[in-house]
């Protein structure tokens, strides 16, 4: 009997221990700090990602017409 309240008080303790470093990540990580985006850098970026999305959907579209 007190093999199996021992048991249980460890279990216990684990369970806690591991529930404290959770708490300990989240706030951790709730106290990054995000910098904020230059709106010129991000127009920059815009069109090369519109032209790679748009070589992408022409790669595919390929593709689609050759099995077609």
């Amino acid at each position: 009997m007190h093999a199996h309240a021992d048991d249980m008080r460890a279990e216990t303790a684990s369970i806690r221990s591991v529930v404290d470093r959770a708490k300990r990540m989240i706030e951790g990580l709730a106290s990054l700090q995000i910098p904020p985006v230059d709106p010129s850098e991000e127009e920059g970026r815009a069109p090369e990602a519109g032209a790679e999305g748009q070589r992408e959907l022409a790669e595919w579209a390929a593709l689609e017409a050759e099995f077609a």
